[in-house]
């Protein structure tokens, strides 16, 4: 089964499958779609109507997290798609990201959780899994609200700990 077939029907796919399409004001076209270990990679451009500016976009789907779930099916594929959120942002000058699902909050909340926690990691040499819950769920409160994805927030942490040894995921300076 694809990604997009597990979705429900309150999911609305806002890129083309092939080709270009209008939403909205804007049009979106599919330059490229690959599959990655765990997720899928499409590029779009995207454009107002009437405009000839276009502006690339690099959109990370992490496949392995089924809508039936409340957490990814491993630690492992959130670190990896954050590894090359990281990547993209270095060779972009870090633009903006933007973080999206279904409802805004659940999954969304659990990936900059798992962001936050990985940047205390490489930077300040922490782990604080409560404050990094704590901040996301200050701006949106029904993020991480079940005991499995605070406890799968646990769960990133130890499986980064796990890998910075071998140097897999990292690739910011550490901290003095």
């Amino acid at each position: 089964m694809s990604p997009l077939q597990d979705l429900d029907q309150t999911y609305i796919a806002f890129w083309p499958q092939d080709g270009s399409s209008s939403y909205g004001p804007f049009q979106v076209k599919l330059i490229s779609e690959k599959l990655e270990a765990g997720f899928t990679e499409r590029r779009l451009t995207l454009r107002k109507h009437n405009q000839s500016t276009e502006r690339e976009i690099k959109m990370l789907q992490l496949d392995s997290w089924p809508m039936r779930d409340p957490v990814p099916q491993s630690p492992h594929s959130i670190i990896t798609v954050l590894h090359e959120v990281e990547r993209w942002q270095h060779q972009r000058g870090n633009k903006t990201i933007l973080v999206t699902c279904w409802d805004g909050a659940s999954r969304c909340g659990l990936f900059c959780a798992a962001s936050i926690i990985l940047q205390q990691i490489r930077l300040e040499g922490l782990v604080d899994v409560f404050q990094a819950v704590k901040t996301i769920r200050s701006s949106r409160p029904q993020a991480i609200g079940t005991s499995d994805q605070y406890s799968f927030c646990y769960q990133v942490a130890q499986a980064y700990l796990n890998t910075r040894t071998s140097n897999n995921y990292e690739n910011i300076e550490q901290p003095h």
